[in-house]
C-alpha cells in the first residue's frame, strides 16, 4: 500500500497537472510544478520526475518577456542545474544561450556556460566561450582559469597555459579554488620542468583536503582505504586468481602479439599523458563491461579475466594490452579514484635496464613474465629509453578494503 508520503506527493501531481491544464498560458502554473516535481524528485531520488521539472522549467522560460528578469533567470539557473546532473549538456546550453542574450552584460552567465561545456568534456567549444569572454573582461578569474585549461589540454601550450592558470588560482576568487583546478596548474608546472614548484602547489592542496597526500592526488575517492605506492600480490583479496593469470602469460602474449600485428586494432593513447614515443592501448573491459568485438578477438585472455572478477567487473577501471614504443616518455599523473588497484603483467621487455616506472618516489621496471601491482592514484611516470618494444596487460583490480555492498555502489568511472 502506499505511504502516506507517497500519497500525498500523488495528489500533489496531480493537482499541479490540473493546473498547468487549466491555466496552460499561465506562467506561475508551471513555474510551481516544477519547484514541485523538484521537490518530489529529492525526495524520492528519481530522475523521472527531475526530467519531468526540467520540461516545466522550459515552459515556463518559454514566456519569456512576461517574466521578470529576477525571476527568470532563477528559473534559467535551476533548470541549467538539473539538466547538467541528468547529462543533459547540450539542451542545457540552449537555456544558457537564452540567459546570455537576456542579460548580455553578465560575465557569470557566460563563465557558467564554460563550466556546462567542461563538465561535458568539450573542450574546444569551452575554449572559444572562454576565448570570447576574455575579449570583453580580461582579468574574469574564471575566463582565465576555463582558457588556460584549454591551452593546456587542447593546444600543449603549457607556457601559456601557466599563465592564465596561475592567475586565476592565485585571485582565490570564488569557483578558481577547486581541486581539479590544482591538479591542472600542478601538471602544467611539472610539464615545465617546475618540479619543485608543483610540489609545493600539492602541499597547499594537502592543508586544504584537496589530496591525500603530495604523491597521492585522486579526486574520485574513499577515505580510509589502505594507501602505498606498490603491493604485493599477496596483500590482496586476488593472490591465487593473479597467479594463475600470470602462469598463462606466453598465451596471453601471443595473443596480444597477433593483434598488435594487424594494423589499426591498438588505438593511441587518448588521455594527453604522451610526453614523446608512440603509445598504444587495446581495451578489452571498460568500467565492468566486457567489450565483446574485442574479447572475441582475444578469447584466451578474456576467459582468464572472467575468473578474476575484482578485475573484469571493476567499474572503476578497465583491462587492456598496452603498447609502449621505444623513446617514449609519459608525463606524471594520476588516476582518478583510489577504489583500484593496477596490475602490469609484462608480456614483452627485451630492455629492462632501459625502461622505468615511478610511483611516487619508488621506481621499478619491466620483465617478461612478472606481475607488479601498484596504486595509480599515486603520481607515476613512465620511460622507455630502448629501441624495441614494451607489452603489457593492464588491469585494474577493486580496492581489497572495498566491501562488495560498496563496489555495487559505486559509480563507474
Amino acid at each position: 500500500m502506499p505511504t502516506p508520503n507517497t500519497q500525498n506527493h500523488a495528489n500533489a501531481l496531480r493537482a499541479f497537472n490540473t493546473l498547468t491544464h487549466t491555466y496552460a498560458h499561465k506562467p506561475l502554473a508551471h513555474l510551481r510544478r516544477a519547484q514541485a516535481l523538484e521537490r518530489i524528485a529529492e525526495l524520492r531520488r528519481s530522475n523521472q520526475l527531475l526530467v519531468d521539472a526540467v520540461e516545466s522549467y522550459k515552459r515556463y522560460l518559454a514566456f519569456n518577456e512576461s517574466i521578470t528578469n529576477f525571476d527568470y533567470r532563477t528559473a534559467g539557473e535551476r533548470c541549467i542545474e538539473h539538466m547538467r546532473f541528468l547529462g543533459q549538456t547540450q539542451p542545457a546550453v540552449v537555456i544558457h544561450e537564452l540567459l546570455i542574450e537576456r542579460y548580455p552584460d553578465e560575465v557569470q552567465l557566460r563563465n557558467q556556460l564554460s563550466l556546462t561545456y567542461l563538465m561535458s568534456n568539450n573542450l574546444l567549444k569551452l575554449q572559444q566561450v572562454a576565448r570570447d569572454t576574455l575579449k570583453r573582461w580580461p582579468r574574469d578569474p574564471l575566463a582565465q582559469l576555463y582558457f588556460g585549461l584549454t591551452l593546456k589540454q587542447v593546444d600543449g601550450d603549457y607556457a601559456q597555459a601557466l599563465h592564465y592558470l596561475q592567475r586565476a588560482i592565485d585571485s582565490q576568487a570564488a569557483g578558481t579554488q577547486e581541486p581539479y583546478f590544482y591538479l591542472a596548474l600542478g601538471e602544467t608546472l611539472q610539464r615545465l620542468g617546475k618540479q619543485a614548484e608543483a610540489l609545493q602547489l600539492y602541499a597547499r592542496g594537502v592543508k586544504r583536503g584537496y589530496f591525500a597526500s603530495v604523491y597521492q592526488r585522486s579526486l574520485y575517492n574513499v577515505p580510509r582505504l589502505r594507501a602505498k605506492p606498490f603491493w604485493q600480490i599477496a596483500d590482496t583479496d586476488q593472490a591465487q586468481e593473479l597467479k594463475q593469470l600470470q602462469q598463462n602469460w606466453r598465451s596471453i602474449r601471443n595473443e596480444a602479439l597477433a593483434l598488435l600485428n594487424v594494423e589499426g586494432n591498438f588505438q593511441l593513447e587518448a588521455e594527453q599523458l604522451r610526453d614523446t614515443g608512440n603509445w598504444q592501448q587495446f581495451e578489452l573491459y571498460a568500467r565492468g563491461q566486457r567489450l565483446h568485438r574485442n574479447c572475441q578477438r582475444a578469447p584466451i585472455t578474456c576467459a582468464l579475466l572472467e575468473k578474476l572478477p575484482a578485475a573484469s567487473g571493476c567499474r572503476r577501471g578497465q583491462i587492456k594490452f598496452s603498447a609502449m614504443h621505444a623513446q617514449t616518455h609519459v608525463w606524471p599523473h594520476c588516476g582518478p579514484t583510489n577504489c583500484r588497484l593496477r596490475a602490469h603483467l609484462t608480456l614483452v621487455a627485451p630492455e629492462p635496464h632501459l625502461t622505468s616506472l615511478r610511483v611516487a618516489e619508488q621506481e621499478r621496471t619491466w620483465h617478461e613474465g612478472d606481475l607488479f601491482i601498484f596504486d595509480d592514484s599515486f603520481e607515476h611516470e613512465v620511460w622507455h629509453n630502448g629501441t624495441q618494444l614494451r607489452l603489457v596487460l593492464i588491469l585494474d583490480l577493486w580496492h581489497p578494503d572495498l566491501t562488495a555492498q560498496q563496489r555495487s555502489q559505486l559509480t563507474p568511472i
